[in-house]
């Protein structure tokens, strides 16, 4: 099993990496890596804080890295958030264009190029703000990086798959509810858990709880950005034109699928498989309804 002080230096490795192709061009998938890599290393430097709470000198730079992190990660989202939205203007317009009028066809064609131009543009402006952000923030991340692997040499801790497993039951029964801030709040919460089972990738059990992570963080993925498109298409075009309300449905039908992914026996069973045992593990099937967002 690799030390912490190994994985951390992986992570960085791969972060570096990011670091470079988006400065060479913030493209969708550069921009996708750089995202996932952050998070990546905030989840494994957040796991020896919780660990480590008497490490002063590690815990000084892991905070400091955290926060440069922090400043990239939130950038660099903005730019993703658009990247998907756009892609699901394509996909919500071919399932109405499937299934339209003429008429519904032509009104749904000048709704979505309205749309996306609106989107693309704003892409633009925060793909250059992300890389203003990269420039000021990215020497102080690098120089704390530096300094934390030496430091994590000679710690131990429990493994990253136990951390995940912890993580998920905490987040499980943190779950109160089946609302879209609670839905959302849950989904920040177990990404972490999934990238501290990604760790430890040599174990079945961690690669099974990793993957019925990811595929309930899809779903709930899906719905948010859904809502935040339907945000923008309302804000622009009108909660009348078709294209809005085409958007507002699918979100509607995603937020459904997020909680019977998130709340459903058949996901805890799955989880539980993986090796996540507890008798309050129901807590995330509570509640089997929730209100569809007011429209």
């Amino acid at each position: 099993m690799a030390t912490l002080a190994n994985t951390f230096e992986q992570l960085h490795r791969d972060l570096a990496v990011a670091l470079v192709a988006c400065r060479a061009d913030p493209s969708n998938h550069a921009v996708h890596s750089l995202r996932t890599s952050t998070r990546r290393v905030e989840a494994l430097s957040r796991k020896v804080l919780e660990e480590h709470p008497r490490a002063l000198r590690l815990r000084g730079k892991l905070e400091e890295a955290l926060d440069e992190l922090r400043k990239v990660r939130r950038a660099a989202g903005r730019v993703r958030d658009l990247d998907v939205q756009r892609m699901l203007i394509v996909e919500v317009a071919a399932d109405v264009r499937a299934s339209g009028s003429i008429a519904q066809r032509k009104d749904l064609d000048e709704d979505c190029a309205e749309l996306d131009d609106v989107l693309r543009r704003r892409r633009k402006r925060a793909a250059e703000r992300f890389l203003e952000v990269l420039e000021d923030a990215e020497p102080r991340l690098e120089r704390a990086l530096d300094r934390i692997s030496g430091e994590m040499e000679d710690l131990h801790g429990t493994s990253t798959l136990k951390t995940a497993r912890n993580l998920v039951l905490r987040s499980s029964l943190e779950l109160n509810d089946m609302s879209s801030e609670s839905l959302h709040c849950y989904r920040k919460r177990i990404k972490a858990a999934r990238y501290l089972a990604e760790m430890q990738g040599s174990s079945p059990v961690a690669r099974r709880l990793a993957n019925q992570l990811k595929k309930i963080l899809n779903e709930i993925g899906r719905w948010h950005d859904l809502k935040l498109l339907a945000q923008a298409a309302k804000a622009l075009l009108g909660k009348q034109a078709i294209l809005t309300g085409s958007i507002r449905e699918e979100r509607d039908r995603a937020l459904q699928r997020a909680i019977d992914a998130a709340g459903s026996n058949a996901s805890a069973e799955k989880l539980i498989s993986a090796g996540i045992t507890t008798y309050r593990y129901t807590a995330i099937v509570r509640h089997s309804s929730v209100r569809t967002p007011a429209r």
